[in-house]
């Protein structure tokens, strides 16, 4: 891999790829124990797929308050409409390996580390999430929704029994008032059965409105689609935090690298510059200038190490594992990824972003759904409520508190009527709110088009200018190199003084922390890119580039 502190060989580097070599065999189908064990090391690539089945990630040995079980993390595959956009390729590609000219310092082994790369914070993320969960059971939620619409037209079934007791005055279907003692009894299917009217909950009942059993299923299937792209729109957010997130730690990796490498030329120049002090050759004031450097550059490892524990901590949080964690990437050297074809123009990747983004399509649904419930309220005057009762049991009456002459009893009732709502403006109010809804749903969906297109055109802008940046950063580093080496060899050819070096060995220390920050910079803006075009960001063997 190209170092931190590696000198490139520009010319057709933008053009010469390969592949990137940290693919997981914890992504392998059917891993067995060996390579479980062997996930947080190198393998070779793997054909790419979109529909891997699960595979266990063992978690990090943790702290007691923090046993949790190994997760199962379910792949997302991509949905027949993203898919069909998708060109798969091997791998990430990265770009082009250098010679390593002046390699920034490895970062000291850590025992109680746990080291991690960008497939296994992926893997974790997309299976631990708990907004893709939440999302998920929202869909559960919509599905079931659906199974409950289009069961409206069958009839539920009851069981039961009553008993009825009356003694005074009553009157009967004449008009005539009388006292009377009189008791009744009924068991079967149904339920309040007194005198001589039908169940009051009849055995087999159905009481619905036509309008509704003809429009809500179409609803709730749209409504169950939307919910299903909304999930997708999850997941893809999270893959992004997670990526973004690893790449951060990565980076704040190199910028520790390159803060030792610093601090150790600034103690090199400051016992060179101590030996001039003492022979006479140089003066102590320089010296003291020196050893002024070196606490400078103390206090930037200090503060490098600070920022790589935090990205560490907001990992954690991603990934939803334990908070003392001490992560740290198993790449020791950062590199530049190409994921995204951004040498497409920007047009067409808008068009494949408008086509291929789950959120559009979560929009789309969300319109139909509201479209569906308009047209049920256009429909709810003209077509009727229905009831319908069936009941059959067992019945007995008799006077006083006897119950004679028990026997069976069948009662059928079926009941259509028609209903105007509050002398129709309950109707128009109805009709009304749902036009609104409708109106806004549209709005909503032109909103997120509009929001895609911007997302995708920044992000597009985002990898142009930070390849430039890029490849600005790399020549710098060039010169601030050599500048650093010249330096060295006037001081040990007896030309010049030590404290001569000091002005290169800055700009060194900060080309290389700003080679560092535009190489992440970029990764971040290609999986922004990926994430703005629809597309999932996944594991290195599971890549697929428009």
């Amino acid at each position: 891999m190209t170092g931190v502190g590696s000198i490139p060989s520009p010319p057709g580097w933008e053009v010469r790829m390969r592949k990137l070599p940290f693919i997981l065999t914890v992504a392998l189908c059917g891993a067995n124990a060996e390579q479980q064990a062997a996930a947080q090391v190198v393998a070779q690539s793997v054909p790419p797929t979109f529909s891997a089945p699960a595979v266990m990630i063992p978690l990090p040995p943790t702290t007691e308050g923090f046993d949790t079980p190994p997760t199962v993390v379910e792949p997302v595959p991509l949905l027949a409409e993203q898919a069909s956009h998708v060109t798969p390729v091997s791998a990430i590609e990265v770009m082009p390996q250098t010679e390593n000219v002046a390699p920034a310092a490895p970062l000291p082994i850590d025992p109680d580390a746990y080291p991690i790369d960008l497939a296994t914070a992926v893997h974790l993320a997309g299976g631990r999430s708990l907004a893709v969960a939440l999302a998920r059971e929202q869909a559960r939620e919509a599905q079931a929704r659906v199974m409950a619409a289009d069961a409206l037209w069958l009839p539920s079934i009851r069981m039961g029994l009553n008993y009825n007791k009356h003694e005074g005055v009553i009157q009967d279907v004449v008009g005539n008032a009388f006292n009377t003692s009189r008791g009744a009894f009924y068991s079967g299917m149904g339920a309040g059965a007194v005198g001589a009217g039908s169940p009051v909950f009849p055995g087999i009942a159905a009481n619905f409105h036509l309008a509704d059993a003809l429009a809500q299923p179409l609803a709730a299937r749209q409504t169950a689609a939307s919910r299903s792209r909304a999930t997708s729109a999850a997941m893809n957010d999270v893959l992004l935090e997670a990526a973004v997130g690893y790449m951060d730690l990565l980076a704040r990796a190199q910028e520790i690298a390159v803060a030792t490498e610093a601090l150790d030329h600034a103690k090199r120049l400051g016992e060179l510059t101590g030996s001039f002090a003492q022979s006479g050759e140089g003066t102590q004031a320089d010296a003291d200038r020196a050893s002024t450097e070196v606490g400078l550059r103390e206090i930037e490892a200090a503060r490098a190490d600070e920022a790589m524990r935090t990205a560490a901590a907001r990992l954690t949080e991603i990934l939803r594992l334990d908070p003392t964690l001490k992560l740290v990437p198993i790449e020791q050297q950062l590199e530049p990824l190409e994921i995204a074809d951004s040498s497409l123009p920007v047009g067409e990747l808008v068009a494949r972003g408008l086509s291929a983004r789950p959120e559009l399509s979560e929009q789309r649904h969300l319109v139909a759904a509201a479209v569906e419930r308009l047209r049920r309220e256009r429909m709810a005057p003209l077509v009727p409520s229905l009831l319908i009762g069936t009941s059959y049991g067992g019945f007995g009456a008799g006077l006083g508190g006897d119950i004679d002459d028990f026997g069976d009893r069948f009662d059928f009732d079926a009941v259509a009527y028609w209903e105007l709502r509050n002398l129709g403006v309950g109707d128009a109010a109805a009709r009304s709110t749902a036009q609104a809804q409708v109106g806004q749903a549209r709005t909503r969906q032109t909103a997120m088009l509009d929001r895609v297109a911007r997302e995708v055109v920044e992000a597009h802008a985002r990898v142009t200018s930070r390849r430039t940046q890029m490849e600005a950063a790399r020549r710098t580093l060039e010169a601030a190199d050599a500048s650093y080496r010249r330096n060295l060899e006037r001081i040990h050819g007896g030309v010049g003084l030590p404290l001569e070096s000091l002005q290169s060995l800055q700009a060194l220390a900060t080309v290389r922390r700003e080679f560092v920050r535009t190489v992440a910079d970029f990764n971040t803006a290609q999986f922004q890119l990926q994430r703005a075009l629809g597309y999932p960001i996944a594991a290195p063997e599971q890549v697929a580039v428009p």
